[in-house]
């Protein structure tokens, strides 16, 4: 599967606590999928980790934080998922995930 991003700042991706992509650039452009991540999902729960970092720039133009993120296949189909908290319980209906 694949985890496609776009963002406009450092960006890192986590599959199952393995790192799956790392961008380590700031303040560029932004547009969908101009980031992937490959991996291969394990049979029950699997765990992704998104890290959106930001440089120790104050300008406001530099606060500008920025994120889109979807899981698919390699033609970018949707691959399912379900978004559940910390807890293991289902993520209320409406609130993200399928």
């Amino acid at each position: 599967m694949q985890i496609r991003a776009g963002c406009i700042t450092a960006v890192k991706i986590f599959l199952n606590g393995r790192l799956i992509f790392g961008r380590e650039e700031y303040h560029h452009g932004l547009s969908m999928d101009q980031h992937v991540g490959r991996g291969t999902l394990k049979a029950g729960r699997n765990e992704i980790l998104v890290k959106v970092c930001q440089n120790n720039q104050n300008e406001p133009w530099a606060q500008d934080w920025k994120l889109m993120l979807r899981l698919c296949d390699d033609i970018g189909g949707a691959v399912p998922f379900k978004v559940v908290l910390g807890n293991g319980e289902p993520r209320e209906k409406g609130k993200g995930g399928q």
